[in-house]
């Protein structure tokens, strides 16, 4: 049979099946992911693809034959349209700026970067422009409400930074516009009010606005830079008119302050003597008229702070001689009643005013080394009382907290050893003269409660299984050759008759386990030596275990097990393991009390300026200055303000 009559046979029995009511499979699904698949997927790019591929292979395709591959096509259109629209809330959320809204130039990039718009129905694509469309709306309403606003009440600035926004966020050239013409008003306003002579402090605000905005026009900068510098003369001189010399002095900051202060400064190169000259004078009226040395010292330093800013150079020391002899005498003063602080203070402003200065050359070094161990706590320890305690590490214990206080904080405490402190009340004590107490700062004294080692033994057995030797037995392979008749007995070589094997025994051996338990304790306190108050109480209490094990030696046959000692450290190593590990312990605990002196000195300062005791606060100045150079820190600060409260404290 020929295979056309084949097919053709093939194709006549399709159509009697059908003719008789037979039913055809339905056809594969296209879209394989079930609708629960795509509602709980994410990504984006791998669901278009998967829309792409549907939409060709669907092109061409009956509804009612591929019924669930449509419904399918549209669940996966409402996924792609819900991850678009959260991509672009998170965009938004990110791009969006301090008042809450968005530029259009970056709503419109937005909308660009967006793909498959051409593979979803524009019916449900729609809810994506929708969402672009109010967030351009929110813009232009923004925009909208905001320029009302300009009518009202601003500042120049803030006119002027509306309108920069509203370009900003509109890319409309009107707001640029009506920017560029506000700026050149400016640029009016500020001419006009030059020729006419008019210096004020809100010009000078324009005058900044337009250093930002046309900062590249070099001419339009140097014809400002010059009203600019008028400003602040006019300012300057103003003040001093009216008798403030303080004021003018604030002016003259605020202008050293500006970005264009150098330009200035070349401005006023044919005036800065006279600003100079002028903080002078006022401090040479106030040391001879009525010797007001606090208003004088102000002044004196305004003139030298002029001086150095405007590049005039150094004035004559011949200028500043009346009140450096002031400070000279009050430094004597102070000296000699003991008051080192008061007197570091008027030294420095001698210093202020003339580094060369005799005195002040030979006596700073001295005077700061004399203050520094004033400033230095000083801290004894004592030998730790010993409990009954069968070991005693008192001494032991104290040496370690000393040497930790020596290495950790050498600049914040000198350790005044106890030998030493001993031999100045003894000496005080021959001297009739009361123990002066201020010797040392700080006691650091305290207790061992325990400081042993407890041992423990405990014997017992333990059975081993070993070899103690050789013996003969017979040879299984010997027995099972006998048994073979005699004719298979021939084909096998004769196996020797016995065989030689380990002997074992069972041997006890008698076992001992050493353990060794060491226990320190202590109390230790740290106490203000003057008033004899616990500043810190506290108590460490520390273990250390260790465990071994002997055994007897045994000898049988030719098992041969040597005696075994126990390695366990001797007492004494491990009470010194524990005391040093206290030690440590109590010595970082003592230093987070006693470190950073000099931010306690200026906490004091600060409690002592609130109580208006200026003395006091002198006192802390200095030595929290001295503590700062000791350790090489910067102070400055601490100086200035020292000067400051000395000479207001002592008019």
């Amino acid at each position: 049979m020929s295979a056309k009559i084949i097919i053709l046979a093939v194709f006549s029995s399709l159509l009697l099946l059908t003719a008789c009511g037979g039913t055809t499979q339905p056809p594969e699904p296209i879209i394989t992911l079930s609708d629960d698949d795509i509602r709980n997927t994410n990504n984006y790019e791998e669901l278009l693809g998967l829309l792409k591929t549907a939409n060709i292979r669907l092109a061409d395709k009956n509804v009612s034959d591929y019924a669930d591959d449509f419904a399918r096509k549209s669940i996966l259109e409402d996924k792609l349209v819900e991850l678009a629209i959260a991509n672009i809330e998170s965009q938004f959320t990110n791009a969006r700026e301090v008042n809450g809204v968005l530029g259009l130039a970056t709503i419109e990039s937005i909308d660009n970067s967006l793909i498959g718009e051409s593979e979803l129905p524009t019916g449900k694509w729609q809810r994506v422009k929708d969402r672009i469309a109010l967030e351009k709306r929110r813009t232009r309403q923004y925009v909208e409400e905001q320029s009302l606003t300009i009518a009202d009440d601003l500042s120049n600035e803030e006119r002027l930074n509306y309108l920069d926004e509203f370009y900003r966020l509109t890319g409309d050239s009107t707001w640029l516009q009506q920017k560029n013409e506000f700026i050149d008003q400016l640029i009016t306003n500020i001419r006009v009010a030059k020729n006419q002579g008019v210096y004020t402090e809100a010009l000078q605000a324009d005058l900044a606005l337009l250093r930002q905005t046309r900062g590249d026009d070099l001419g339009l900068m140097n014809e400002l830079t010059a009203y600019d510098a008028k400003v602040y003369e006019h300012q300057f001189l103003t003040e001093l008119g009216n008798g403030d010399p303080d004021a003018a002095y604030q002016i003259f900051v605020k202008m050293t302050q500006a970005n264009n202060f150098e330009q200035i400064r070349a401005e006023l190169e044919g005036t800065s003597q006279t600003m100079a000259d002028y903080f002078i004078a006022k401090a040479d009226e106030a040391m001879t008229s009525d010797l007001q040395l606090a208003k004088a010292y102000r002044w004196y330093q305004q003139g030298l702070d002029v001086y150095q800013h405007m590049g005039l150079g150094q004035p004559s020391q011949e200028q500043f001689n009346t009140i450096i002899s002031e400070f000279n005498r009050r430094f004597e003063g102070r000296k000699e009643n003991g008051d080192l602080e008061a007197a570091l203070a008027y030294l420095l402003m001698i210093g202020e005013f003339d580094k060369t200065h005799a005195l002040y050359r030979s006596q700073l070094n001295p005077l700061k080394d004399q203050i520094q161990q004033r400033a230095v706590k000083k801290v004894t320890t004592t030998d730790f009382s010993n409990s009954a305690q069968r070991h005693d590490y008192g001494s032991v214990l104290s040496s370690f907290i000393t040497q930790h206080l020596f290495e950790s904080i050498p600049n914040d405490v000198r350790i005044v050893e106890r030998q030493q402190y001993e031999a100045i009340l003894r000496e005080r004590e021959l001297g009739g003269q009361a123990p002066d107490l201020s010797a040392v700062d700080y006691f650091i004294t305290g207790s061992v409660l325990e400081s042993k080692v407890d041992t423990t033994e405990v014997q017992g057995k333990k059975t081993l299984r070993v070899i103690v030797g050789r013996e003969s037995i017979p040879n299984p392979a010997y027995v099972t050759w006998l048994k073979l008749d005699s004719k298979e007995r021939k084909k096998v070589d004769k196996p020797s008759e016995t065989i030689s094997v380990d002997r074992h025994e069972n041997v006890s051996i008698g076992i001992t386990e050493h353990r060794k338990l060491g226990i320190v304790s202590v109390s230790y306190r740290l106490v203000e030596a003057d008033s004899g108050r616990i500043v810190f109480p506290d108590s460490i209490s520390k273990e250390e275990e260790h465990k071994d094990n002997s055994t007897e030696g045994v000898e049988m046959g030719e098992f041969i097990l040597p005696f075994k000692l126990a390695q366990l450290p001797s007492d004494v190593e491990i009470l010194d393991t524990l005391a040093k590990s206290i030690s440590l312990d109590v010595g970082e605990n003592l230093v987070g009390l006693l470190k950073d002196q000099e931010k306690k000195y200026l906490a004091q300062a600060d409690v002592f300026a609130g109580d208006r005791n200026c003395p006091a606060q002198i006192t802390a100045l200095a030595r929290a200055s001295a503590i700062q150079e000791l350790k090489g820190m910067e102070n400055s600060e601490t100086n200035q303000t020292l000067r400051d409260v000395t000479v207001s404290c002592y008019q």
